[in-house]
């Protein structure tokens, strides 16, 4: 994992804040009913940060209490990438582009349709691998065309964007609450057979203050190829 960097992590009047959750509380958040969990085989370890924001307020015009903040687009960034190191951004979230060259990384927004143009340049080594490919499913509306791929060929397209030793962090659910862990199964599933390894699940959510009894979440699935990248 990549050393924290400063600029990522400086705090900033009125931005979110992002801050782990123990075990003990994440299993006490699942018993008394706030979060629900996805089951994994083989387990995986499971973090859950709470996001905290000022009520009503956004960041580069994307709510914070919906998908990804600002700051919890840097912890991604510091976790899965180097300075300097290539992100490749298929979800085309804003929050993401402005925190990722912020942090000294190379930074590419692409709509899925074309990862598989940017994996054959890979295969030719005319493009860079990645640290980190981050991707979005299900498809946000805007990404939904009739070029736009079927799930096994973008995960295999992602796969071969990565560095052998990069990571690919599906951003999973936004807005579909009620079939999260449906469209979990699916994807740990095809990255399997697209030779993808599940290594790691976040939980992010906010306070449920302010969304009522259930807070707003997102999941974020870590997948790898674990040092291998068969062509």
């Amino acid at each position: 994992m990549a050393k924290p960097c400063d600029d990522l992590h400086r705090p900033e009047a009125g931005a979110d804040r992002v801050e782990p959750v123990s075990g003990q509380d994440l299993a006490q958040l699942v018993a008394d009913g706030v979060l629900d969990m996805v089951a994994h085989d083989p387990a995986v370890p499971v973090t859950a940060w709470r996001v905290i924001a000022p009520e009503r307020s956004s960041a580069f015009g994307v709510p914070l209490v919906d998908g990804l903040t600002p700051r919890l687009a840097a912890v991604l960034i510091t976790l899965y990438s180097r300075t300097g190191g290539l992100i490749v951004d298929l979800t085309s979230h804003l929050a993401v582009e402005g925190v990722t060259r912020a942090g000294g990384r190379r930074y590419v927004k692409a709509h899925p349709a074309v990862a598989s143009i940017l994996a054959a340049a890979r295969r030719r080594d005319d493009w860079p691998p990645a640290d980190l490919v981050l991707l979005r499913w299900p498809r946000h509306d805007a990404a939904q065309s009739i070029l736009a791929p079927e799930l096994p060929t973008l995960l295999h397209d992602c796969r071969m964007l990565l560095d052998p030793n990069g990571h690919l962090v599906v951003v999973l659910g936004l807005g579909r609450i009620e079939m999260r862990a449906e469209h979990a199964l699916v994807v740990i599933s095809i990255a399997h057979q697209e030779r993808l390894r599940l290594t790691h699940h976040h939980i992010a959510f906010t306070q449920p203050h302010l969304q009522g009894p259930v807070p707003a979440r997102v999941d974020l699935l870590v997948l790898t190829s674990g040092g291998r990248h068969e062509r």
